[in-house]
């Protein structure tokens, strides 16, 4: 085991409580640091797959998460026109030992911000990271508040826009633009016609010619619904002045004409409706240098496409925590075998989530016809097979005697 390190985390999302969680597991002391006030966690909502909800239950967890959630064990495809393609069970329980779970981000970040507070893991809000120094010996974090604090491990799980990947790699490439706009929020199942709200344990996924547009529940009373359109990069800056209602003219000039109950979720989606650029990380040179190191998105940032991009934070999380309560004698060492067990993983499903991207581009009358004949034969085959490798894996917790 490390000699008692004593660990910063920066980032409050998903990746760094359940890290900060795992390692009071492992009897590390750890403290969380996250830019934004408590509450204001970005919204949407997200799956967990078996295989995160393998590793949630590994800090008891996961009933409290699929109680605020809805189960889901598979995807009906349609296209614009209400046709069904295909219809795949691809995420039964009883095959992968968890179900997948659908449920708001926000309620993620709760659970696991209860759960620290429970605990009496140190968490603070409002400390957005400026710098990093001495990063080869005791790291200094510097907030802009002008605060600093000093231990001997910093792990960066502050997301996509990473303060501390710029740390680890200065002048390092940013996230990669994939191409597609997504927009999504939540609306009441009651504000649907029961004939057209969808089935309680199945994702629906549509594809048009232009676009996409997927609906499920989020919990017992609300459904979760997200697209994808193709476009120019937006600024985020320009996003957050935009209001909804333009962004619900947006998508009605888009899907309007689109199979029920489309329309219906737009014109009654609740407010605080949710546009941004989809970006990932597909592949960085090193995850650490030094005593600091990234986990999750701040990592390898998968697109909502591959399902997985909670999961891996998860997955990361008790990995990294595992081996600095484990055999490994220096942080050095288990940031390198953390990196060398996780890389080939996390880059395939990075991969994946991208090439699940082509099917959500504009496609003219022979291409979308083509697309749905690959949704409808080969795409189940291809889902059946992806989500064995993914949603199968499981993560020993080695760490014995641990609280």
């Amino acid at each position: 085991m490390v000699n008692r390190p004593d660990v910063t985390i920066i980032g409050g999302g998903i990746a760094g409580p359940a890290l900060a969680l795992f390692l009071h597991k492992a009897g590390i002391r750890a403290r969380v640091f996250e830019a934004r006030p408590r509450g204001t966690a970005p919204g949407g909502g997200l799956q967990i797959a078996p295989n995160g909800m393998k590793v949630l239950a590994q800090i008891g967890l996961d009933e409290a998460l699929a109680q605020h959630g809805a189960v889901s064990i598979g995807i009906r495809f349609l296209n614009e026109r209400g046709a069904l393609l295909s219809e795949v069970e691809h995420q039964p329980p009883s095959r992968y030992g968890q179900p997948a779970v659908n449920v708001r981000r926000a309620t993620v970040h709760e659970i696991l911000l209860d759960e620290l507070r429970r605990r009496g893991i140190e968490t603070h809000f409002g400390k957005r990271l400026s710098d990093i120094t001495n990063v080869d010996r005791s790291p200094v974090c510097v907030f802009d508040d002008g605060t600093a604090v000093e231990s001997s491990i910093v792990l960066g799980a502050d997301g996509i826009r990473s303060q501390v990947r710029g740390i680890v790699l200065p002048g390092g490439a940013p996230p990669a633009y994939t191409g597609l706009v997504t927009m999504g929020g939540f609306v009441d199942a009651a504000a649907l016609d029961p004939a057209s709200r969808p089935c309680s344990t199945m994702l629906t996924m549509i594809f048009g010619r232009y676009g996409f547009f997927g609906y499920g529940y989020a919990d017992k009373s609300s459904i979760m619904w997200w697209n994808a359109i193709p476009g120019p990069e937006i600024p985020s800056e320009d996003f957050a002045a935009l209001p909804d209602g333009d962004i619900r003219t947006r998508l009605l000039q888009i899907h309007g004409d689109w199979c029920a109950p489309v329309e219906t979720i737009i014109r009654r989606s609740n407010p605080s409706m949710y546009i941004g650029s989809i970006h990932d990380v597909p592949s960085l040179p090193t995850w650490h240098r030094g005593r600091v190191a990234i986990i999750g998105d701040a990592a390898h940032a998968v697109s909502p496409h591959s399902g997985q991009g909670a999961s891996l934070a998860l997955e990361d999380a008790m990995s990294l925590a595992n081996l600095l309560g484990g055999r490994a004698t220096t942080p050095e060492a288990a940031f390198a075998e953390f990196e060398r067990s996780r890389r080939a993983r996390v880059e395939k499903i990075v991969d994946y989530g991208r090439r699940s991207a082509h099917q959500k581009r504009e496609l003219g009358t022979v291409g979308a016809w083509l697309r749905d004949r690959f949704v409808s034969l080969l795409l189940p085959r291809l889902l059946r097979k992806s989500s064995d490798w993914m949603y199968d894996h499981t993560i020993r917790w080695t760490q014995a005697g641990s609280p």
